[in-house]
């Protein structure tokens, strides 16, 4: 904090006292095939970008792929958090930055304080404590940082009433902003998990790679394996094999498809790694797995002998050659 004032969005002040926030720097920006060094500010940082992509990654990201910026996207960074920004030379990225901190307000009615006071979307936004947000615009906050950058150079960086009623409406739509975003995200990465699995079950007797069921959903595969993992508590690999097993254990209990077919059912590579993948994971042989089941079974009826009738697609002959990997694919 610095004297009688706030440098961090997250700072129990803004909810006690009674400051505005301060522009200490803004820019519009054309990037081409540029990348930063990691660095951080004194002030937080709004960045958003008007046209093409950029990546504004932090050190927590491990993934070079992290951070992806679109246009009509922003971000929110905290104070103090180390960033850098990667701009793809064939693609460009022109951006608006507003650089910013908290000092006393020369009201209370425009304050961070009577702003939350008011609206219950900052009030989540000042206790999110998180140094990187990211949030899609519907232009409205574009149009505002427009105006109060307009404003700044007829007015000099000290600003004045305007300014200060521009930020303060900023600051209440970038709240809403991220409220929304938080609902949205969880929705995607439902969305996204939902569709990786119908992926999975209706194309589990193909060969498959953790890069083809990421293409279907058009994610880069270490994010997909990363959100996967969180909702499910297992690889995507790992849930593949699932499937695979329980549909080997169908097929061997309820139909007379031979067991020396059977791997060509379930995606695996060849009859003798359809065995030993069987028999690690059942205690068992396929055989002696299809005999202890139709001995428990009281309907000899509903073993059926038409291979078609489990949705095998014989005109795919793509299949796993080798043994699945520590993440389950082959």
């Amino acid at each position: 904090m610095t004297p009688a004032g706030a440098s961090s969005f997250y700072d129990a002040v803004l909810t006690s006292e009674h400051l505005e926030p301060e522009v200490t720097a803004y820019y519009f920006k054309r990037w081409n095939g540029y990348e930063m060094d990691f660095h951080r500010h004194d002030s937080m940082e709004i960045m958003y970008v008007i046209e093409g992509s950029c990546q504004v990654q932090t050190r927590e990201m491990r993934h070079r792929e992290d951070g992806m910026l679109r246009r009509g996207e922003l971000v929110l960074l905290d104070a103090g958090t180390e960033h850098r920004l990667i701009v793809d030379a064939a693609k460009g990225c022109r951006m608006l930055n507003v650089e910013f901190r908290f000092r006393p307000a020369e009201g209370p009615n425009l304050s961070v304080r009577a702003l939350a006071e008011a609206e219950a979307s900052v009030r989540s936004l000042l206790s999110r404590a998180q140094p990187r947000i990211v949030m899609k615009d519907t232009d409205e906050c574009f149009h505002i940082l427009r105006c109060l950058v307009l404003e700044l150079d007829q007015q000099g960086m000290e600003g004045n009433r305007l300014t200060g009623l521009l930020f303060g409406q900023l600051i209440i739509r970038i709240a809403r902003l991220a409220e929304k975003s938080l609902e949205d995200g969880a929705e995607r990465l439902v969305s996204y998990i939902g569709r990786c699995k119908d992926f999975i079950h209706e194309h589990m007797d193909r060969e498959l790679q953790l890069r083809d069921i990421a293409a279907e959903v058009n994610l880069h595969p270490n994010y997909l394996q990363r959100i996967f993992r969180k909702a499910e508590g297992m690889s995507v690999g790992a849930y593949l094999s699932a499937v695979r097993y329980e549909k080997a254990k169908q097929l061997l209990a309820r139909t007379a498809i031979p067991v020396s077919d059977l791997w060509d059912y379930v995606g695996l590579g060849s009859r003798s790694y359809f065995h030993a993948w069987f028999r690690k994971l059942a205690g068992m042989t396929p055989s002696e797995y299809r005999q202890s089941s139709l001995a428990d079974s009281r309907d000899p009826s509903a073993y059926s002998r038409n291979p078609s009738a489990v949705g095998k697609d014989s005109s795919d002959d793509n299949r796993a050659s080798s043994p699945e990997g520590r993440d389950g694919f082959p």
